[in-house]
Parts: C-alpha cells; sequence; structure tokens
C-alpha cells in the first residue's frame, strides 16, 4: 500500500505545485518606456506627448496628473506618501479616463519598480495597473 500511496501523493503535490497563483508582473516594456502613461491590463490608456499633453504634480498633496491639451483624456494619482525608491509601497488613489467613461480605483497598493531621475514607474499587480509618474520641480 505504501508503494502506491507514496508514488500518487507526489503526483498530486506536483500538480497542485504547478498550479499556484503567481502575482504578474509589471510589463517589460512598460519600464523601459519613458513617457509618462497609464496601462491597465496591458491596455495603455495614456501616454504622455510633449506637444499635445501637459503634466502636473503637487509634492504637499502628493499628487501627479497629465492630460491632453482638452481635457479629454487624462489621469490623476495621489498617494498617502511620494514614491521615492525602488521596493517602496505606497497606497493611492486613481481617476482617469476609460472610453467615454471616468474610471476610478481607490486603495491601491503600489510597488515602487522603478526610479529613474524625475521619473517612478509603479505597480498594482492585484488589478495590473502600471503607471509611470515624473516629478515636476
Amino acid at each position: 500500500m505504501r508503494r502506491i500511496l507514496i508514488p500518487i501523493l507526489s503526483v498530486l503535490f506536483l500538480l497542485t505545485g504547478c498550479s499556484c497563483n503567481k502575482e504578474p508582473d509589471i510589463d517589460s516594456k512598460f519600464l523601459e518606456s519613458t513617457a509618462v502613461g497609464l496601462q491597465i491590463k496591458g491596455t495603455t490608456l495614456f501616454s504622455y506627448d510633449i506637444v499635445n499633453d501637459q503634466l502636473g504634480y503637487n509634492e504637499l498633496k502628493r499628487q501627479f496628473r497629465a492630460c491632453n491639451d482638452t481635457g479629454t483624456e487624462y489621469f490623476t494619482l495621489t498617494c498617502d506618501k511620494l514614491p521615492t525608491e525602488k521596493g517602496q509601497t505606497v497606497k493611492g488613489s486613481l481617476t482617469y479616463t476609460r472610453g467615454n467613461g471616468v474610471g476610478q480605483e481607490s486603495n491601491l497598493k503600489l510597488k515602487v519598480e522603478k526610479v529613474q531621475g524625475d521619473l517612478i514607474w509603479l505597480w498594482n499587480s492585484d488589478k495590473q495597473i502600471a503607471i509611470c509618474v515624473r516629478t515636476l520641480r
């Protein structure tokens, strides 16, 4: 009985081990980009263009804004503390345009994935939200 039970249990263990729920990673192409932007589940909702868009930053409110010149496409991220270093976790509230409506996410747990100069890349794995913001000083 033991000769049969051990191989069966080993196979079951391996099968269940393969189905573990690994958190998704931020898109490497998003991390390579230097454009301020917002991506949700792999779809880019906003990508900053210096000719047609504007950026805003309020250090006291810990708020980052990006919008097109007409104000029809935008995102605003407000954080509980300033994201400053890789590995740091902040909570944030996000408002953004999507199609003809407005989306909102509150209490987002965002991990700082990369900091390069005044650019900061943040990631929420639960909702697969990637945000790149710029501090304007």
